[in-house]
């Protein structure tokens, strides 16, 4: 993250701000706001946003496989959480949602019979949250 990036996502909804708030920061901040209050299609069309005006920024894609957990998309949220945890490796919130979303994905699997591919996706999300 660079100087300008004054808003570092530390769990949903919450937060840190440093130095000064960029228009970024303050868009990020409307999200986030949004988002926790269940005004998700409004947080979304924020994310998207930000995600139009940059591709690598870790904290609005990892926003946004948050959202996508929340509507029930776990396989869009794997896809976000895995973008940005390729751009920011050391990221434990999103390695955390990552398992989250993977235990959502084993749960509907499970649901439909799928007892093979429903312990598969639980193996894999003990490989992001080990202790849990």
């Amino acid at each position: 993250m660079g100087i300008a990036t004054t808003l570092r996502v530390t769990g949903i909804g919450k937060f840190m701000l440093t130095q000064r708030t960029t228009s970024r920061d303050q868009d990020l901040m409307s999200a986030l706001k949004n988002h926790t209050a269940g005004r998700l299609d409004d947080a979304a069309a924020i994310y998207q946003q930000l995600y139009s005006a940059n591709r690598r920024d870790s904290d609005v894609i990892f926003l946004m496989g948050v959202l996508c957990s929340d509507l029930g998309l776990f396989d869009s949220a794997c896809q976000f959480l895995d973008e940005a945890l390729a751009i920011t490796p050391v990221f434990p919130q999103a390695r955390a949602q990552y398992a989250a979303a993977l235990n959502g994905m084993a749960d509907a699997a499970f649901c439909a019979g799928k007892l093979t591919e429903a312990r598969r996706t639980l193996d894999r999300a003990l490989e992001f949250a080990p202790n849990d």
